[in-house]
């Protein structure tokens, strides 16, 4: 059967007293020309509506998420400062129509609406304004939120720009789909966004390490374009990376080197180390939480 469509969850989100099951009193939010607010990820579709008049996310999932229910339990019990923790999950909820004689029910998981903006959002922001204090103020955010993460007994699976949002200070991560949990015995329902995974990572490789490789990626990529944001252009993609993990296993180094001069120009030897840790032949990273905590300490003192 075809995965589901941001077309037919836009027609059902239309005719909400009819097409969820348990879920009452859903009214989305639209745009100029009547079409219901989204934003399209990897696993799901998520429209802004208002229920009982309080604004929420409705989270539409294309497939079946497994023990997303026990990832929800683990966060609602034990709570957490660095991501959200208020979801609920529904399967079967949405009904969805393949034509004009047959249907299926979806998944769906209703939270609070974060106020803020991604960190991709950002980082494009900051890119086009030049703005290269913003970049290291980003930079600077996107390290303290790595680090206390690194210390956590779970992970997150799919760490990515658009799943961290930014709300003035405030920076928290989102989405709890592929977290490793070690207390519960759980499966990866995917294997985190390619362009941010090292090439090595697989089905099998599910445990605490899972974030280091695309927290080394991301910071690189934000302390290297703060001081020269130039690269980006040279380099850079629509998702703000300046480095491909594909590429550099297969010996491209030429983004590599363009970062390590500048790293060496600004006299960066944290950046140049953590720099050197996205040639890593395993998707773990030995004493990340270090070279980020003295990255973090440069970062400040320089301010």
């Amino acid at each position: 059967m075809k995965l589901p469509t941001i077309v037919q969850f836009c027609e059902s989100l239309l005719l909400t007293e009819h097409t969820f099951k348990t879920l009452r009193n859903i009214v989305p939010i639209k745009n100029a020309f009547g079409e219901p607010i989204f934003i399209a990820g990897g696993n799901s579709t998520i429209f802004r509506v208002f229920i009982d008049q309080k604004e929420f996310a409705v989270k539409c999932f294309y497939d079946p998420q497994h023990d997303i229910d026990k990832r929800i339990e683990y966060f609602t019990k034990n709570g957490d400062d660095i991501i959200e923790c208020d979801l609920s999950y529904f399967p079967e909820e949405l009904w969805i129509w393949d034509d004009e004689h047959s249907g299926r029910w979806c998944d769906v998981a209703i939270k609070s609406w974060k106020e803020g903006y991604t960190l991709r959002f950002e980082v494009r922001k900051a890119l086009n304004n030049n703005d290269t204090k913003r970049l290291a103020q980003l930079a600077e955010m996107f390290d303290d939120i790595a680090i206390r993460l690194l210390k956590k007994e779970w992970a997150h699976g799919d760490i990515k720009p658009e799943n961290i949002i930014i709300n003035k200070s405030n920076i928290t991560l989102i989405d709890h789909g592929s977290c490793y949990i070690p207390s519960y015995k759980l499966k990866s329902n995917e294997l985190g966004t390619p362009q941010y995974q090292h090439p090595r990572r697989n089905a099998t490789y599910f445990n605490k390490h899972i974030d280091d490789y695309p927290i080394a990626l991301i910071s690189a990529t934000l302390h290297t374009i703060a001081y020269d944001p130039t690269i980006s252009s040279t380099f850079g993609d629509s998702d703000i990376l300046i480095f491909d993990p594909i590429g550099i296993t297969n010996r491209n180094y030429k983004a590599i080197e363009a970062a390590k001069r500048i790293a060496s120009k600004k006299k960066d030897e944290q950046l140049y180390r953590l720099i050197d840790t996205l040639l890593a032949p395993t998707p773990k990273i030995e004493g990340l939480a270090e070279i980020l905590q003295s990255q973090w300490h440069l970062c400040t003192k320089q301010e």
